[in-house]
């Protein structure tokens, strides 16, 4: 009796260690783009352009998605391709870049600065397990980068002196003047969102009051603003754009 317990046990541990070694063969699962805010949006969220900091004319393509909720990813895959219109979305994509799976996070992302102005990109991506397999591509998003407006002033945290001066010399696109104000030691809140007219082709400096963005009056505070712009000519939905960098003010 006494050699039968040893001899099961040396079996469990034998079988049980054998069973857990073993590599599984399931694929991660596919991963999913964050959908795209809308222009109005206070949170953005999705596939954007951002601008780059220290460079006032250079943007990138900002990608995000969610993970896949695999306990064993370590990695997503990238993959790239360029053309000029939506029918290019088929063909040879280039991995750009491998991301690490951020611990405890529920979505991931991604900056491409390596993209230029007026190319239309398209983008999907690869979930990695710790085993080595890979999950199916995602959808794929894509997006063009515009030229960047120019913020002129205020710029540095300077009195407001009631006026928004920007250049912006492109064809005429939507503008959108974003307004937000400090509320802690680094955090803002949204004032607004607002909708300018498209007069870019006749004005490239461009110089609004108060009224003309769309705010009768603003009470004591540090501010910070910037203008954001999108144009859906010739691409669907609005998968085309660029954001100045940011400009500051007091109000006393």
């Amino acid at each position: 009796f006494y050699y039968m317990f040893i001899l099961f046990f040396v079996n469990l541990f034998f079988y049980g260690c054998s069973d857990s070694t073993e590599p599984k063969n399931q694929e991660p699962q596919k991963v999913r783009f964050v959908p795209k805010s809308a222009d109005v949006d206070a949170v953005e969220t999705g596939i954007d352009a951002v601008a780059v900091p220290g460079s006032p004319n250079q943007n990138s393509i900002f990608l995000q998605w969610y993970s896949t909720g695999d306990n064993d990813i370590e990695s997503y895959q990238i993959f790239r391709r360029t053309g000029t219109s939506l029918s290019d979305s088929v063909g040879t994509f280039v991995k750009i870049a491998e991301v690490v799976q951020p611990f405890n996070s529920k979505d991931t992302s991604y900056i491409d600065e390596s993209a230029g102005e007026d190319t239309l990109y398209f983008y999907y991506v690869i979930a990695k397990d710790e085993d080595g397999l890979t999950g199916k591509p995602s959808a794929k998003e894509f997006y063009r980068l515009l030229p960047a407006p120019t913020i002129l002033s205020p710029v540095s945290g300077q009195n407001f002196s009631g006026q928004f001066e920007w250049l912006f010399s492109y064809i005429p696109q939507n503008f959108y003047f974003r307004l937000e104000r400090r509320i802690g030691v680094s955090e803002f809140e949204v004032v607004g969102i607002n909708l300018l007219d498209n007069i870019a082709s006749v004005e490239p400096q461009q110089s609004r009051n108060l009224n003309e963005v769309g705010f009768s009056s603003l009470p004591s505070g540090f501010y910070q603003w910037r203008i954001e712009i999108s144009n859906n000519i010739g691409i669907s939905d609005k998968r085309a754009g660029c954001e100045s960098t940011w400009g500051s003010f007091q109000v006393n």
